[in-house]
């Protein structure tokens, strides 16, 4: 456990360190696992951040790995894309077990 809380607080660095961005494209940054690209929102207070939701940071514990300990992901996909949805309930969105987080 104490090897995922140190991966995802190493990777929640390496995302705002390495953060670049044009106007043009969406904020998209590249990691050991994949490339993950995220979206420019807006805060209440109006200042301009770059969220990065949905990010996996462990295998889904399901069949074999369910109540193990979590499995570090070895990579993801050629690239983590995660577009602005339609908002919805997001338990529907999420399978069963899904290990996310959204920085």
């Amino acid at each position: 456990m104490a090897k995922v809380t140190l991966a995802v607080l190493i990777f929640i660095n390496v995302i705002i360190i390495s953060v670049g961005v044009s106007e043009d494209a969406p904020p998209r940054v590249a990691i050991p696992l994949g490339d993950i690209e995220g979206s420019q929102k807006e805060t209440v207070k109006g200042r301009t951040i770059f969220a990065f939701e949905g990010v996996p940071y462990a295998r889904p514990p399901v069949g074999k790995y369910r109540f193990k300990t979590p499995q570090i992901m070895e990579h993801f996909n050629p690239a983590f894309l995660h577009p602005q949805a339609l908002p919805q309930l997001r338990s529907l969105l999420q399978e069963q077990g899904s290990s996310i987080f959204n920085a």
